[in-house]
């Protein structure tokens, strides 16, 4: 299944890009993984930190030991061997036979988390009709690259650079309405504010390879103290 559906109950921990970043992986899981706590990892767990294959092998390794408490979800730098890129310095320390490999696992990861009002995804959403058409997307089609590398911009400026697509404030409400959903958690960006659309659309961006401003975020959505996320202000922002 490529949508994930959780109950709204505990806390549910976003987690953004960690791009090799093994220690900021470890340490979340570490600090979060609790026997009331499910945590979901946004994408991109490969190229641009120090430690590409640790960080990966690690969150595969916890993923297996953890089904029910870690969602590893899927990112624009998983779908490589569909749409190559530059600085993929993981996939270019692979020969072929480990692309296929690491490919085989990476396609098979979900695309999208919903839990209550929350839709979690890596980049952008899809242009479907209903939640459940999520399942039906194909890798590699034009809702597959919406999700892992679309971006949401404040300004109504449009552009296409590459695979990047931006999106603005009225497509965003128009598929939120279509999905029943109040609140986007997303990752994939480090240039755009961690809150904008009125609180809605939420970026996480968790790696130290890569930080914006010099802050990682995560967020936790604690169902027991907020039954019903409308916006930002029902989430906890944390900074490390």
């Amino acid at each position: 299944m490529k949508l994930v559906k959780l109950p709204a109950k505990g806390r549910v921990i976003f987690v953004g890009d960690t791009h090799g970043d093994s220690n900021v992986s470890e340490d979340i899981i570490r600090r979060y993984l609790k026997s009331d706590n499910r945590i979901v990892f946004l994408g991109d767990y490969v190229d641009r930190g120090y430690d590409s294959s640790g960080n990966v092998d690690f969150l595969l390794d916890t993923r297996a030991k953890n089904p029910k408490q870690v969602y590893l979800l899927q990112g624009n730098h998983e779908g490589y061997m569909i749409e190559s890129y530059n600085n993929a310095d993981f996939w270019y320390s692979l020969d072929s036979k480990e692309q296929q490999r690491f490919f085989n696992i990476f396609k098979e990861f979900p695309y999208a988390v919903s839990v209550d009002g929350i839709i979690a995804v890596h980049g952008a959403l899809p242009n479907v009709k209903n939640l459940s058409d999520i399942n039906k997307i194909r890798i590699g089609s034009s809702n597959w690259k919406a999700l892992t590398w679309g971006d949401y911009s404040e300004n109504e400026v449009f552009y296409n650079e590459g695979l990047r697509k931006s999106y603005f404030q009225g497509d965003f409400e128009k598929t939120m309405q279509r999905l029943g959903k109040k609140v986007l958690i997303r990752s994939h960006d480090p240039g755009v504010p961690v809150s904008i659309y009125d609180g809605k659309c939420v970026t996480l961006f968790s790696t130290s390879s890569v930080r914006r401003g010099g802050e990682r975020t995560i967020a936790i959505a604690d169902f027991s103290k907020h039954p019903k996320v409308k916006t930002i202000d029902d989430l906890i922002i944390e900074r490390f």
